[in-house]
């Protein structure tokens, strides 16, 4: 064989650590390896002429971890089929909910903020129902899953409905052989433990619950209606659902929200968390920034000089989050999340998923709910949606858009998938989520991670 035969990665970062190793990362594979300073040398070696060393035993070590492939392999093209496959093949039906355009919290940053107050029609249920049997039926594929997500407002305030609703589903997929994988995003305020226990036996297993830090800066922000307070109420909610479920499958992820002058709050709810739900697994904590959208809410004003930048935000994003794995000795597996990327489908699913808001009108996005210039249809009676031009754009995939054409050439590619696209098609924000730099600042992080538990880097 020749020097031709093999190549490295396309999408290898390789940095050498403070103790002199080689340090490996993968976009592509998600892999990780850690070369010890004796076979340093020759590693570099492989990487630059690896068809020289096709006898040797770390060379099939990169190899059968990807860092080292055959000459012949695309992997861009590898990853645009992969993608089409993804758009192409119906696995899995992906619908967003919205039970209730209205809230009980009047949140100054919220991107939801609309001021419809409207409460899903019983048609609508109906319609929804009908739409999704019309794809079971259509469907060949095996293990379908039907994604359900229970979305606002606050879809609490339709409790009755979603229970009601949530078991019609869960019934059609029994019918189908399909598989339901129901979940709900929630302020929490409304979920006691009797309510809890009604959902889950409806068949809702997932939440998403927003803890701004300790109730010193959480009610500051998260705020009733009326101003009252709200942090104690749901973080009781939160640990009577621990304490009194010990033996019932379901997971919560509690969000934390942060701006500049809220950091100190957001490490204080981490130790909270550590104490009260670190030993149990159903439990993760994770930390975003507050995006400065638009938003109907004239009350933002007042807040827009503590939103981080968007790089400020994420760097801050990732510190916690190493913070938060070194205390609790496990990883966050949310891929976007994971201060370690790992590769995707895509970045959101967009081009998959269908949002249906209170009166049956269809967004792409579920920041543009309310928002008639972002709609791009209506469900029907009988669950046929009537669709406008405007979604289009959204479910094209990325590749085909000029601004998207560098992805094609960039290392970030497997992880990124084109990226937010709201952040290009609508904002124009040229900035992208992820750099060299923070990837290489993320593998440092992560091996001293690593080391603090003593777990091994293969």
């Amino acid at each position: 064989m020749t020097d031709r035969s093999y190549k490295a990665s396309k999408y290898n970062f390789i940095k050498e650590t403070e103790r002199g190793e080689l340090l490996l990362y993968n976009t592509k594979t998600g892999g990780i390896g850690l070369i010890e300073n004796d076979q340093k040398d020759q590693a570099l070696a492989i990487f630059q002429n690896p068809g020289t060393y096709i006898e040797d035993e770390l060379f099939n070590q990169l190899r059968g971890n990807d860092f080292i492939i055959e000459a012949e392999r695309d992997e861009v093209k590898e990853i645009i089929t992969d993608y089409d496959n993804y758009l192409q093949i119906d696995k899995n039906i992906q619908i967003i909910l919205l039970p209730a355009e209205a809230c009980n919290f009047a949140c100054p940053y919220c991107f939801n903020y609309r001021d419809r107050k409207l409460m899903m029609e019983d048609w609508v249920y109906d319609a929804i129902l009908q739409n999704i049997e019309h794809k079971l039926q259509k469907v060949d594929t095996p293990n379908i899953k039907v994604f359900l997500t229970w979305f606002g407002g606050e879809p609490l305030l339709a409790a009755d409905k979603i229970v009601t609703f949530t078991k019609k589903v869960r019934e059609l997929c029994s019918k189908y052989s399909a598989e339901l994988r129901a979940s709900m995003v929630t302020n929490g305020y409304l979920l006691t433990a009797e309510l809890f226990a009604r959902l889950l036996d409806a068949g809702v297993t997932g939440y998403q619950v927003t803890l701004d830090g300790t109730a010193e800066n959480h009610d500051k922000y998260r705020y009733l209606c009326n101003g009252g307070p709200t942090f104690d109420i749901i973080y009781n909610n939160l640990k009577s659902i621990s304490e009194n479920f010990k033996d019932e499958s379901f997971y919560f992820n509690l969000r934390s929200n942060f701006m500049g002058d809220s950091l100190k709050y957001v490490e204080e709810l981490m130790g909270m968390f550590v104490t009260d739900f670190n030993d149990d697994s159903r439990f993760n904590l994770y930390f975003r920034p507050v995006y400065q959208y638009e938003t109907a809410d004239k009350d933002i004003s007042a807040i827009k000089d503590n939103i981080c930048d968007f790089k400020e935000g994420k760097e801050i994003q990732n510190r916690l989050s190493f913070e938060l794995m070194n205390k609790c000795g496990k990883e966050n597996d949310m891929d976007l999340l994971n201060p370690l990327a790992r590769p995707r489908d895509s970045w959101c699913g967009v081009e998959k998923k269908l949002v249906v808001g209170a009166d049956g009108s269809i967004y792409i996005c579920d920041t543009f709910v309310g928002d008639v210039e972002h709609r791009i249809g209506q469900i029907m009676p009988g669950g046929n949606l009537d669709l406008n031009e405007t979604g289009k754009a959204w479910t094209r995939p990325f590749y085909e858009y000029t601004q998207r054409k560098k992805c094609l050439e960039c290392k970030m590619l497997p992880i990124c998938m084109g990226e937010c696209r709201r952040n290009w098609l609508i904002d124009h924000v040229a900035e992208c989520y992820y750099s060299e730099e923070s990837i290489y600042s993320d593998m440092d992080n992560y091996l001293k991670y690593l080391r603090k538990g003593d777990q091994k880097v293969s």
